[in-house]
């Protein structure tokens, strides 16, 4: 069985093997601490706490259910979640991690959690007493809510803890659903087992080098997949600290986060490409001074394409801090994979190579020639492969595997791999049951992302279905979103959608940009037409491209909830007349 930091091997089936196991020989180790206000305020957790938390809420379920039964979980970030979802595994019942409605309005996370309901059929929804205050709001916006029985755990007897008889739990049973962001299609229920968490755990495990001495300072919410598994799971896997905050703290003041990580010794952090983007943008030179980064060995980035360009920059900006380029730690993975499916090896410096654009357009993958007059386009390598897993780039269409040098669909096999989609047996196995065509070898899933081999590392170039056509060329919508958010500071970081829609003469691009109205009033002389001018001047310039529609907006540009644009629901807003159009023009 996977090896975890102090624990003798053999010991740990299941995650919950590990917690009991740590809570019966390292108890008062403080595994998770939470900043209340994402600075000073906060609240801890032992691994006994844990337990004993954990022990109280798995006997409750218990009593209500049985094993494989669903339970919702309606928590804002904070401990009261680590102990509803460890509950849950303790129960054999399968967690439905969701971001709780808090607001007086239904919207479309309310909207989500009743689809989830609808798809799930929990047995009950745990919460605490923050969502307990709107509780009978929730309700009266929502009949399907409340035809299912609510649990406030802080209401449950903490002497439930003694009556609690593990039961046995074996690999393959789920032990949450992760519902997807819905980047390019409706949410749907990856079904994750005890087996994939342990698998994963394991790998990030040894790809990342943990050992007791690390702390991770996280503020990716638990609801995703990189903050749940990374940022919560992984420290208690193995055996090191956790210091948390609520995602609206960093988006509020990122300097909060690179605070925490200087006065708590964080050694593991990261987030997506945006994360790193933001702080450059809004850490300013007089907060240099407070931040020690030195002993953050490992910066992760991942979640999204990871942009050079931002590296290099959060580098240069930080360098005076301690902070070495040497430390960064490109990854990629999804929810289908767990989490992780490849990860920065050698821990040096990133590999950021430059390649043909036009070369990538055809789905070739030409690394630049010196002197040679071509569009070029700089990719990170997202890491090697472990041992443990099998990662082949397959022609999406013909099922075969692609020739080196070639551009072809991300397919993946190993034991993190998650069982499927609840419910939906059909796009199981068309997503977790490929095959290769000619061997039969398999069954592999289908990422849906598009990438390459290069010096033994992957390099990720966008989704299958996010690419824009126009004129038979293909375009990556994130190189022509970089272009736009770069061309003027008005445009918010990762505040810019590409995509293309059909007219009476073909597919044409059309481009939705966040305007940040902070800039706009600190720059008088601007005007929404100049910026406009600057954005298609940008995407001329740099992707031999005419805008058909360009719209700048105050209104948010719908996103998952680890930053990555969902261009088919930006789409459809622009399709509906939803954004606020404060310049449009043909």
């Amino acid at each position: 069985m996977a090896k975890t930091v102090n624990m003798p091997e053999g010991i740990a089936r299941t995650l919950v093997d590990v917690i009991q196991w740590r809570a019966a020989n390292q108890g008062d180790f403080e595994v998770y601490t939470f900043l209340l206000d994402g600075e000073e305020k906060s609240e801890t957790m032992t691994f006994r706490e844990l337990d004993r938390r954990a022990r109280t809420i798995a006997a409750w379920l218990m009593q209500q259910g049985v094993a494989g039964d669903r339970v919702m979980m309606l928590f804002p970030p904070g401990l009261d979640f680590m102990a509803a979802f460890y509950g849950c595994l303790y129960a054999n019942m399968i967690a439905i991690p969701l971001y709780p409605h808090l607001r007086p309005k239904k919207d479309k996370v309310l909207e989500r959690i009743e689809g989830v309901v609808r798809d799930a059929q929990p047995l009950v929804i745990l919460h605490n007493d923050v969502v307990a205050r709107v509780k009978a709001g929730i309700i009266e916006q929502s009949e399907g809510l409340g035809q299912v029985p609510w649990q406030n755990i802080s209401e449950i007897s903490s002497e439930l803890a003694e009556t609690y008889a593990k039961p046995r739990i074996e690999a393959d049973n789920l032990a949450f659903l992760q519902y997807t962001s819905g980047s390019t299609s409706t949410p749907k229920g990856v079904m994750v087992s005890h087996g994939n968490i342990m698998a994963n755990l394991y790998q990030i495990y040894m790809h990342f080098g943990c050992s007791a001495d690390d702390h991770t300072i996280i503020w990716l919410p638990p609801y995703h997949d990189m903050g749940l598994i990374g940022g919560i799971l992984t420290p208690a896997y193995s055996g090191f600290r956790s210091t948390f905050m609520p995602p609206v703290y960093f988006l509020q003041r990122p300097f909060r986060w690179l605070k925490a990580i200087a006065q708590r010794g964080g050694t593991i952090s990261g987030g997506p490409n945006f994360a790193f983007e933001y702080a450059v943008k809004k850490v300013r030179a007089y907060q240099l001074a407070q931040l020690e980064l030195s002993g953050w060995r490992t910066a992760f980035s991942g979640a999204e394409p990871i942009n050079g360009h931002t590296l290099r920059e959060f580098a240069a900006h930080f360098a005076s801090c301690g902070f070495s380029a040497k430390n960064y730690y490109p990854c990629y993975g999804l929810a289908e994979g767990t989490l992780m499916i490849t990860g920065h090896a050698d821990r040096g410096e990133p590999l950021i190579e430059t390649f043909d654009a036009h070369a990538l357009e055809q789905h070739r993958a030409v690394p630049r020639t010196e002197g040679a007059e071509t569009e070029l386009r700089t990719l990170v390598g997202s890491g090697t492969v472990g041992p443990e897993m099998d990662v082949q780039i397959v022609n999406p269409d013909t099922l075969e595997v692609c020739p080196d040098g070639s551009v072809g669909e991300v397919w993946v096999k190993g034991d993190n791999i998650a069982l499927g989609y609840w419910k939906r047996p059909e796009q199981s196995e068309e997503t977790f049951g490929a095959r290769i065509s000619g061997t039969g070898e398999g069954p592999f899933m289908r990422t849906g992302d598009l990438g390459f081999f290069y010096k033994g590392e992957l390099f990720v170039t966008g989704r299958i279905k996010d690419l824009i056509i126009i004129d038979g060329s293909n375009h990556y919508p994130q190189d022509i979103e970089w272009s736009i958010t770069d061309s003027h500071p008005a445009i918010k970081p990762h505040g810019a959608a590409a995509f293309a829609v059909e007219t009476g003469s073909g597919e044409k691009l059309v481009v939705v940009a966040e305007i940040d109205r902070r800039v706009m009033r600190d720059m008088p002389d601007v005007t929404a037409e100049q910026v406009s001018k600057t954005i298609r001047s940008a995407v001329s310039n740099f992707h031999d491209l005419r805008i058909h529609d360009l719209v700048l907006t105050t209104r948010r540009i719908p996103k998952t909830t680890s930053g990555k644009i969902q261009h088919h629901h930006c789409k459809q807003q622009y399709l509906d007349g939803q954004f606020q159009e404060e310049d449009s023009s043909q």
